[in-house]
């Protein structure tokens, strides 16, 4: 799942305990781990009269997100942050529909196009400055090359390059499109 289109920018590369400063502006997505996304049923059929959580809001694991008519609540399963919420107050759900798709944002993947004069080495700890966030500034991540991929096509110049984030210094990373 795509959270944000960006162009990342002060791209620094740092090797070992000595820092080699090197700075590449190249296109990438930050992206979800797949294992830490999680969507939430509807568990049983009925109508929903409430909604707690929309998207955008922290939920903590057994917090309840939205009530049926019966007043049996829908609870999140894991802690994250609604990522998508594909229900309204009023609404007759069937079971098993997809109500909320939940995300851990402390678990990110960079996918970067880099330059092949620029290329890197699995391992290398890199740090990212994206040009914009939600409330429209920079945002900070610090992270490892995971992957290498040079099999792109002759359209695409570059390695793909995949950074897993260690260090999501600030959260602020979900597109509001």
């Amino acid at each position: 799942m795509i959270l944000f289109n960006a162009w990342l920018l002060s791209f620094s590369i740092t090797w070992g305990l000595n820092p080699i400063p090197h700075s590449v502006e190249v296109p990438g997505k930050i992206l979800l781990h797949p294992e830490h996304v999680t969507v939430v049923d509807a568990p049983d059929e009925g109508k929903i009269v409430e909604i707690l959580k929309k998207r955008n809001d922290s939920v903590e694991e057994g917090e309840i997100v939205a009530l049926y008519a019966n007043g049996e609540p829908i609870v999140s399963p894991v802690k994250g942050v609604i990522l998508k919420c594909s229900i309204e107050p009023g609404e007759s759900v069937h079971r098993t529909r997809q109500l909320f798709v939940i995300g851990d944002l402390t678990h990110l993947w960079i996918d970067l196009r880099v330059p092949e004069k620029d290329l890197l080495r699995k391992g290398t700890w890199v740090h990212f400055m994206t040009d914009k966030g939600v409330e429209g500034s920079a945002r900070l991540l610090e992270g490892s090359i995971a992957d290498l991929d040079n099999t792109l096509g002759q359209f695409t110049p570059g390695t793909r390059v995949k950074v897993v984030v260690q260090k999501n210094v600030d959260c602020g990373l979900i597109s509001t499109n």
